[in-house]
């Protein structure tokens, strides 16, 4: 029985018993009801509640009550006495003064209750409707006599005042007059439009709703020649308001004219028409959504009328969206469901439940049944009544089909139960046995007790060693029984059975008779229970498929590492929690992998039970039977999320590192041990490009230490160095080391600071930075020349002092010495003397002038630098014990002057040391001239000596002047010794005009 969701019931005189009785019959039919605990109280709440009913009990006892009731009929409240007798005759006539009232005798039925009840209310509504109605009809009367008031005015009054715009025309449409609105409206005069036809008038217009134009409507309109349907919509442009719309209607009257006069009236819709123009923009706009969507839209009225269909609807029932509009909802739901469905839309439009999401199974056109998900929602009136409802329904067909197939799988998992080769049993909480299949009927027994104490066991209360306790607790487990006179020897494992709120509701046991295989179990038991445990507390998930790719067992870990429990993932397929939408495809695919034979490790996502997706890495081996036969699957699943999220992180940082890394001025690159580069920034790829340099030689995989090997086989010595730090840093004797080396381009001499570092990772990695020190070297190159240009200036000055003034008087000396001679020797000794005097003289005139010589360069006006170089090369091989060879290859070409001076000095400088320091037994120089460059290669074979430490030595200031003049120069050179080894220098100069 359905009552309205308003409909309260005021309680008054019952026992707590007989209060608890009704509270409950009113619970069933979801009435809502109150408990008046005295007179007064009982008075507040009929006074608070429109729609409620009073139901009193014993009413003699509360006879003070009803003449306060009687003193409330105008809230129309409807009673109910409950009584224990035939009602007496002054209680039946003091009832009648009341208007809604009955009785019922106890004791009475719950439906004959409710059935008094509702008729009641029904009485109580249909009065209060009659009382509305009368107060209605008492305004009504009071509108139509105002209203018959008002139309005593003037007839001019009425249209000159009027909010519409008017027109009084002839038959011929001109104009007789207008009202203010016109003039206001067009802010001109009336005089400019009196006599003029209303189809002229000085605003463009357009009729939007008939073909008929003005005069057509016009000569209708005073000839009543067709009925208009529908009002005529007008439009006018170009007026101080802007763009207005009317809504024309003609009124003819007749006064005392001889012609026929008509009013044309112009309501102004202007606000209305743009509202419609807006809301139809809305509607096209909602339209096209409705009709994108994947889901069928249906607007129903309260009758269950559709209003609105999109087109996923009309597909979804094979029709099209007209003929789908205004046929009833009930028409396409299946007949076994139509009255359920009808039930249901009443029971929100009372609002008696809450609209919620059902399933519900519809017919299409051609009469096939589809099912749906329907999910609503309510649209309301101004005073809050339900318009209507909007109804979303997904098509679920495949869904249900697959939740069929799934209870044809159960009705089959039966069936599976009941041939099953062990005992098997369900039985619940309170004991009672649901199932048994047929062996365990064979092995107990065919009369089947509810109780399995009973029936097992012949026991009248549970066995003390019943396991129900543990497994209804969530535990699995496993035991032996030894029936008393020793029969029989049963494993038994119960399991817990849980529904779908995860409560255990159920233990199913498995009872198999071991007593034959005891002994050879008893043996394996140990083993098994090592392999279970492994099994089962193993931190991999462990998943064993059969060839179809049915889940037939899961260890712990994988059950957690998805969120289900092993009974949910047993008889699944595995493709169920697999992420992608062809995972079902995929699955097949690595089946047929398996079949072969072929193991297989890959990672994939998988959806755990909260709906979380996690990536996994899965190891798949095939099993086979020994016959050879495929057994299924063995798969070891580890959880990768945490490695995935930390890659995703590496490969951020590595960006971001990156980032910096190419926005650094320096050109850098990484090499490995083999001198593959790895990475290089943009500065490094920007220059190659820049300077036209081969990509296979610089970019990303090029071997670097290759391309050094292949540069100095085309000539560039100045390599060397680089490659043997390289090769120190790659065998770990440094740890790091810089070199400057000059790197020309066809328009500028550059040189770059070369730092080499090495560090260690899982491999060791070398990083390269070139720094352009072009400008450091430019000054330095600056300063040098400066320096020596000054030291040439002063060995000049020096050489003039030794040969002008020193060398003259030594001269003199000698003269006066072989003056004196005949004079003073008297004897050999000082004729001795004398003779060593002389030779004395003689030996210091030669240094000073050999040593005036060395101060003083060549002038290579009259030498080339090949031919000064060979002269020193004399003088080596005259005044000292090693032997000096120089050679020439190629057509000699001559620096410049400041050059030739500069490689002079550093040449006579490299004898000087080699004389004084090396030891050697033979000195080589080679000149090599080329295109545009000349190489001078000297080489020595002495005892050598560390490059690096002379640099730091005091002592070593012969060294220091050959690298700050090749230096200054800007040249090309490598000066390389080490001990017993000999010294070399390479010097490469680029050959142009002074």
């Amino acid at each position: 029985m359905i009552f309205a969701a308003e409909t309260k019931i005021l309680l008054f005189g019952f026992s707590s018993s007989e209060d608890l009785t009704l509270q409950k019959v009113f619970n069933n039919n979801s009435i809502s009801f109150d408990t008046a605990e005295n007179e007064q109280q009982c008075i507040e709440m009929i006074l608070q509640n429109e729609n409620c009913i009073l139901i009193l009990n014993h009413p003699e006892h509360h006879s003070s009550l009803i003449p306060t009731v009687t003193a409330l009929k105008q809230k129309s409240v409807p009673i109910l006495f409950v009584i224990n007798q035939t009602i007496e005759k002054e209680f039946y006539k003091k009832c009648t003064e009341i208007e809604y009232t009955d009785c019922i005798t106890k004791p009475f039925e719950n439906d004959l209750l409710l059935l008094k009840i509702k008729n009641l209310l029904q009485l109580a509504n249909a009065n209060r409707k009659l009382e509305r109605s009368k107060t209605e009809i008492e305004n009504l009367k009071s509108q139509l006599i105002e209203q018959q008031k008002r139309t005593n005015f003037s007839f001019e009054f009425m249209f000159y005042n009027s909010p519409d715009l008017m027109f009084i025309l002839d038959s011929a449409g001109q104009i007789l007059a207008c009202n203010e609105e016109f003039i206001n409206f067009g802010q001109f005069q009336s005089k400019k439009i009196i006599g003029k036809n209303i189809t002229k008038i000085p605003f463009p217009y357009t009729i939007l709703n008939t073909e008929q134009c003005a005069e057509e409507i016009l000569y209708n309109a005073f000839n009543k020649k067709e009925k208009q349907n529908e009002n005529i919509i007008v439009e006018v442009r170009e007026t101080s308001q802007g763009t207005l719309y009317y809504e024309l209607n003609f009124i003819s009257f007749d006064f005392d004219f001889s012609e026929k006069r008509m009013i044309a009236v112009f309501k102004n819709i202007t606000e209305k028409k743009k509202n419609e123009i807006e809301r139809l923009n809305t509607n096209n706009k909602l339209q096209l959504i409705f009709d994108t969507v994947n889901s069928g839209i249906m607007q129903l009225d309260v009758e269950g009328n559709v209003m609105f269909a999109n087109r996923k609807m009309a597909s979804m029932l094979g029709i099209s969206v007209e003929e789908l509009l205004n046929t009833s909802y009930y028409n396409y739901v299946v007949d076994a469901e139509k009255e359920d469905a009808k039930i249901k839309i009443q029971e929100v439009v009372c609002g008696k439940v809450k609209i919620r999401d059902i399933e519900r199974k519809l017919k299409t056109k051609n009469g096939a049944e589809i099912w749906c998900h329907l999910k609503g929602s309510l649209f309301h009136n101004t005073d809050g009544s339900i318009n209507s409802i909007l109804a979303v329904l997904t098509d679920i067909t495949e869904i249900k089909k697959y939740e069929e197939k799934l209870y044809s799988e159960r009705k089959f998992f039966k069936k599976i139960l009941d041939s099953f080769p062990h005992g098997i049993y369900i039985v619940n909480k309170n004991y009672d046995i649901e199932y048994i299949n047929p062996i365990a009927k064979e092995m107990f027994g065919k009369e089947l007790s509810q109780k399995c104490y009973t029936y097992f066991h012949k026991a009248d209360t549970p066995c003390s060693f019943c396991k129900n306790e543990f497994v209804f607790k969530g535990e699995k487990v496993t035991w032996y029984y030894e029936t008393p006179n020793k029969e029989m020897c049963l494993e038994l494992l119960d399991i817990p059975l849980k529904n779908e709120q995860e409560e255990i509701v159920s233990k199913l046991e498995i009872i198999q008779d071991i007593t034959e295989k005891r002994n050879a179990e008893n043996r394996l038991r140990k083993s098994e229970e090592k392999y279970r445990n492994l099994f089962e507390n193993i931190q991999v998930g462990i998943l064993i498929s059969s060839p179809i790719g049915v889940i037939e067992m899961a260890n712990l870990a994988f059950c957690e590492m998805l969120g289900y429990t092993r009974e949910e993932l047993l008889g699944k397929i595995g493709y169920d929690f697999l992420l992608p939408k062809d995972a079902e495809i995929i699955l097949k695919e690595k089946i047929e992998k398996r079949k072969k034979g072929e193991k297989e490790t890959y990672e994939t996502q998988m959806i755990k039970k909260n709906g979380e997706v996690i990536w996994v890495q899965i190891s798949a081996s095939p099993v086979f039977f020994d016959s050879g036969n495929f057994y299924g699957i063995m798969s070891f699943v580890n959880d990768i999320t945490e490695i995935k999220k930390a890659t995703q992180q590496i490969i951020e940082n590595e960006k971001f590192i990156h980032g910096i890394f190419d926005s650094m001025n320096s050109h850098i690159a990484v090499i490995d041990e083999k001198g593959t580069i790895l990475v290089t920034n943009e500065a490094w790829k920007n220059f190659a490009k820049e300077n036209e340099l081969s990509i296979q030689h610089c970019s990303e995989g090029a071997n670097y230490i290759e391309a050094c090997r292949n540069a100095i086989k085309n000539g560039d010595h100045s390599v060397i160095k680089i490659l043997r730090g390289l090769n120190k840093l790659l065998n770990k004797k440094i740890k790091t080391f810089q070199i400057e080396y000059p790197c020309h381009s066809p328009a500028k001499k550059r040189w770059f600071l070369l730092s080499a570092n090495l560090f260690y990772g899982k491999e060791s990695r070398i990083v390269l930075r070139h720094v352009d020190i072009t400008e450091r070297k430019e000054l330095q190159a600056y300063l040098a020349n400066t320096a020596i240009q000054s030291q040439e200036a002063e060995k000049r000055r020096i050489a003039r002092e030794l040969h002008d003034n020193i060398g003259q008087k030594l001269m003199a000396f000698k003269l006066f010495c072989n003056a004196l001679e005949p004079y003073t020797i008297k004897n050999n000794e000082s004729k001795n003397i004398f003779t060593h005097l002389n030779e004395t003289a003689n030996d210091v005139i030669r240094v000073i002038r050999n040593l005036s010589h060395s101060l003083v360069a060549p002038e290579f006006a009259d030498f080339s630098l090949f031919e000064a170089v060979n002269a020193l090369v004399e003088q080596v091989n005259l005044y000292s014990a090693i032997k000096c060879d120089i050679k020439k290859i190629g057509q000699e070409k001559e620096p410049t002057n400041v050059e030739k001076i500069n490689i002079y000095r550093v040449i006579q400088e490299f004898f000087n040391n080699t004389i004084k320091h090396s030891d050697a037994d033979y000195l080589k120089v080679s000149f090599h001239f080329r295109k545009e460059s000349l190489e001078i290669f000297i080489v020595e074979n002495g005892k050598g000596f560390n490059v690096e430490e002379a640099k730091m030595n005091k002592n070593g200031i012969g060294v220091l002047n050959i690298i700050h003049r090749l230096e200054s120069l800007g040249c090309s050179f490598d000066y390389s010794s080490s001990p017993a080894k000999g010294t070399q220098l390479y010097i490469l100069v680029e050959l142009k005009t002074e």
